[in-house]
């Protein structure tokens, strides 16, 4: 991959998230000073089923999901503004 992927989208849970990924390492800053990074060496990718409301969970973390990692909790309309990014970090983890 030769260009960083970028999202700018709201979460349930964290607010305004800016979502970047170049191919190996994942970033996510929220509002405030909250951020994570993960390489993709290192990083464990869940995406849920929709809930009743449609709302899709994406995990992030650090070899197994909720050890260091971040929940997002995404409104259909929010998770059209990911599922590129997602897709791709997907289709990386698949070829490690």
């Amino acid at each position: 991959m030769e260009t960083t992927i970028t999202a700018l989208t709201d979460d349930e849970n964290l607010g305004q998230v800016v979502l970047t990924f170049d191919g190996a390492v994942f970033e996510l800053f929220g509002d405030g000073a909250f951020g994570t990074r993960v390489h993709t060496q290192m990083m464990v990718l869940e995406v849920g089923e929709p809930d009743k409301k449609g709302r899709i969970r994406v995990d992030v973390a650090p070899r197994r999901p909720g050890l260091n990692g971040v929940r997002l909790v995404l409104t259909p309309e929010n998770w059209v503004r990911v599922a590129p990014l997602i897709g791709e970090v997907q289709r990386v983890l698949s070829a490690r």
